[in-house]
């Protein structure tokens, strides 16, 4: 087995793995948490390895962890250090993590030219559950093949054959992987892993990327024992305190009802110098933000000044079911002031009781006061004027796209479509439309759902078979020329479809034939964009037969966000093109 070499985001990798278990998970009731520890991943995000490796171990952790946890939580932590040149990491004789020298030869895949390589950095990961947990007389034979270790959460037995798999592609990535003890009491069990990537030249980072990591995380530094300490505060966040002592930060209000996520969210927050009220209870809310209310008149004393110019510390601490690491507030003198960040999940309470709470806050509020609220939903639609909404989960790039409209970090508003949600980046080509997959394949219809989400699609279909597609676009193209009367105006049931090649009942070739004679039918003017999506590449006879069957691409069923990306381009520009020819046609 071989090791590729490629060029990857590590932090969007992992973002994916954990966006992609999230929905499978939460059917249980149970939360997947990403846990960027110090952020150290976001700075060093852009490494050279082998991606789709790492990816198969993390699949394999959070699959088992889902599998065996019925209720809790599911952490998956990762950080990054610098490690030594000379020496990789191994596993000793009690199966934990120590050094060995390059003398070792049983990690074989290891090459002198990996170990030499002054760019290599060790990223370490963990895999935190809260399910039925290994007995401790198993945890020596856990990773021998076929072993049967616990029980799912439907009393099925499991085996140790993935864990076997996992531990191969760890050691030859130059890690090892153990099971950590767990604090008296916690339940479940929690996998540690380290592999070796290697940090990407300066020139190939993207500027996104080194934007994120220069605003939210500062530079690494290396320690005087030689190992490096990664996390730091934003240059521009410690500029601006290391001048004035007494000078004030911003404050972020989170009221989060899942509490490992929002223990981990305020922890990361904090880490970045932040200020962060926390609110475990609705019921709370209103009397949490009278508070800030009375701090921020009372700090104004009718000068246009920020939340945080009052000189008395905020008394929120010791309240029951609030927690508060509030500071000092004083006055701004260094060009911006600090800012309200309110993050409220608006499925802790309904959301008219919910708004209007914030709303009154935001009348008693002093009108120097620079304040944004954030409301989590599980689909991210916005429809109040003047706020964000995000979709769950809140964490990775979402989180630090909000982050960064405090001024600490630049105070860059998040765009957002007419509806106030919080839109997606320029290569989210996606944005507001409506996608149908089809695809019997329940597992990868999830993980193209997940992966068109992130394009800014705003509605997906599901569907599991060619015959149900048809079915689904033929009701409503009937539905839509009963209500506008065949109108030439008739809007598209879906902006794109992905259709899988090979299914039952009808396959995706002759799906897409039903669905060109339906849009002859109902007007020359209509045509929906089908892309296939198929297990065989470009060059084989499957690819040739997408286009005699009237599709309009063909894509490999690992939907590589660049060929995406290159396509939806493709198709826009072509519909561009055609809207834009005069016709003296007419649908009638």
């Amino acid at each position: 087995m071989q090791l590729k070499e490629e060029e990857f985001n590590l932090a969007k990798l992992v973002e994916d793995v954990i966006d992609f278990f999230h929905p499978v998970a939460m059917k249980k009731g149970v939360d997947v948490v990403l846990d960027m520890h110090d952020g150290s991943v976001f700075k060093c995000s852009n490494v050279r390895g082998d991606g789709g490796k790492l990816k198969q171990i993390l699949n394999n952790l959070v699959s088992n962890a889902v599998k065996f946890t019925v209720q809790g939580h599911i952490s998956i932590r990762a950080w990054a250090q610098r490690t030594s040149s000379n020496a990789v990491l191994a596993s000793d004789n009690e199966g934990g993590l120590s050094k060995f020298s390059k003398k070792s030869k049983d990690q074989g895949s290891m090459s002198n030219s990996v170990r030499n390589n002054g760019k290599m950095m060790e990223f370490v990961f963990e895999v935190d559950d809260t399910g039925k947990g290994i007995p401790m007389e198993m945890r020596k034979s856990v990773f021998e093949n076929y072993v049967q270790v616990r029980e799912t959460d439907q009393g099925q037995q499991g085996t140790g054959l993935g864990l076997g798999i996992v531990q191969s592609l760890v050691r030859l990535m130059g890690g090892e992987i153990r099971i950590i003890d767990k604090a008296m009491g916690e339940k479940g069990t929690c996998f540690e892993f380290n592999v070796l990537l290697s940090a990407a030249s300066e020139s190939q980072v993207s500027r996104q990327d080194t934007e994120e990591g220069d605003h939210m995380h500062g530079a690494i530094k290396t320690s005087s024992g030689g190992s490096m300490s990664i996390r730091s505060m934003s240059p521009r966040l410690h500029n601006w305190l290391s001048s004035s002592p007494k000078q004030e930060r911003s404050r972020v209000l989170l009221l989060m009802k899942d509490g490992e996520r929002r223990r981990v969210t305020e922890k990361y927050i904090k880490s970045l110098g932040i200020k962060v009220t926390v609110v475990k209870k609705w019921e709370h809310l209103n009397h949490v933000l009278e508070r800030l209310i009375g701090v921020s008149r009372q700090g104004s004393m009718g000068r246009n000044e920020s939340l945080s110019s009052s000189s008395r510390e905020l008394p929120l601490i010791g309240m029951d079911g609030i927690d508060s690491r509030s500071q000092t507030p004083k006055r701004t003198r260094h060009g911006f002031s600090p800012a309200l960040l309110v993050v409220i999940d608006a499925e802790t309470r309904s959301f008219p009781e919910l708004y209007d709470i914030v709303e009154q806050f935001r009348r008693g509020l002093h009108h120097g006061v620079s304040c944004k609220v954030v409301w989590l939903n599980d689909r991210g639609d916005g429809s109040l004027r003047g706020d964000i909404s995000c979709s769950k989960p809140f964490h990775g790039s979402c989180l630090n796209k909000v982050l960064k409209m405090l001024p600490e970090f630049g105070g860059t508003e998040p765009k957002e479509d007419k509806q106030g949600a919080l839109k997606p980046s320029e290569d989210e080509l996606l944005s507001g439309k409506r996608v149908m997959v089809v695809d019997d394949n329940h597992t990868t219809s999830l993980y193209a759902t997940i992966k068109l989400k992130k394009m800014g699609a705003s509605e997906i279909k599901q569907c599991y078979n060619g015959k149900e597609a048809v079915r689904l676009v033929s009701e409503w193209l009937t539905q839509r020329e009963h209500e506008e009367g065949g109108s030439s105006e008739m809007l598209l049931p879906f902006d794109y479809i992905f259709m899988d090649c090979q299914m039952p009942e009808m396959d995706g070739y002759e799906a897409t034939r039903e669905i060109r004679k339906m849009e002859e039918k109902y007007g020359a003017g209509l045509h929906i964009p089908i892309i296939a999506v198929s297990g065989h590449d470009h060059g084989s006879t499957e690819a040739i037969k997408t286009i005699e069957a009237g599709m309009d691409a063909f894509l490999e069923k690992n939907l590589n966000h660049d060929q995406l990306a290159k396509v939806i381009r493709e198709i826009t520009s072509k519909r561009g093109a055609m809207d834009a020819k005069p016709s003296s046609d007419s649908i009638i």
